[in-house]
């Protein structure tokens, strides 16, 4: 079996069994029998022994099959910016109250009009892991990085758009206030006029945070896992 069809079948083991175990009826018959925090973990346990695997295999054969086009020393750039961005998006995604979180799920916690980064998109860390994605097909042009790093772009468009079709049906009464005032694109909210920037919300140590750990990726990535 080829490197990249293997990957691939990680891909939809992970995808896949992710993609079940958040559908309405699964759920449901899951939290009905482990409880939210029981179905929290069998979630988590199935994402590890599925996504682990998929890692494994893509570093075990790193830049496998062909060639898609030639690398550029000038594509670096484009790369740190991307991924400027992204440590953006994920920073502020962790440090901002969204209703359609982990943690806003268990604390039982409505949905609220939008703040900070959810203004800009209500899926900030699927915006992250989007950019990653697309920072890293950038500087590895093989057929099997493309489809490791492609992989994260297809999974993160399709779980955001299914995470609002599940909240549409669970959250009927407090989700499509805030579905109609954000949008699932960055930005597109605040071009069409639903929504407006905000940029007093931010706080100066947040931007901080993300400059020290772009900084602590661009030293330690070349150390670690090599590139540039």
């Amino acid at each position: 079996m080829k490197p990249e069809t293997e990957i691939l079948l990680w891909w939809v083991a992970f995808g896949g069994t992710h993609l079940l175990g958040s559908t309405v009826p699964v759920r449901t018959w899951l939290i009905g029998r482990a409880g939210l925090i029981g179905f929290k973990a069998i979630y988590s346990v199935v994402s590890l022994v599925t996504f682990i695997p998929l890692v494994v295999v893509y570093w075990g054969n790193r830049h496998s099959g062909a060639e898609l086009f030639e690398y550029q020393p000038s594509f670096v750039r484009v790369t740190e910016g991307l991924m400027f961005v992204a440590f953006f998006f994920l920073v502020h995604a962790y440090l901002t109250a969204n209703p359609m979180s982990t943690a806003s799920e268990i604390a039982g916690k409505q949905a609220r009009g939008a703040y900070r980064i959810t203004r800009i998109t209500r899926h900030p860390m699927n915006t992250a892991f989007g950019l990653f994605a697309v920072a890293h097909m950038i500087m590895n042009p093989h057929a099997g990085d493309w489809v490791f790093f492609g992989g994260f772009l297809v999974y993160v468009l399709l779980s955001a758009w299914h995470q609002d079709r599940r909240f549409l049906t669970t959250h009927a009464e407090t989700f499509p206030a805030f579905y109609e005032t954000t949008s699932y694109v960055p930005f597109l909210a605040i071009l069409q006029g639903r929504q407006r920037l905000g940029i007093a919300e931010y706080r100066w140590w947040s931007s901080v945070i993300v400059v020290v750990l772009f900084l602590a990726m661009r030293f330690i990535h070349p150390l670690w896992i090599g590139g540039y």
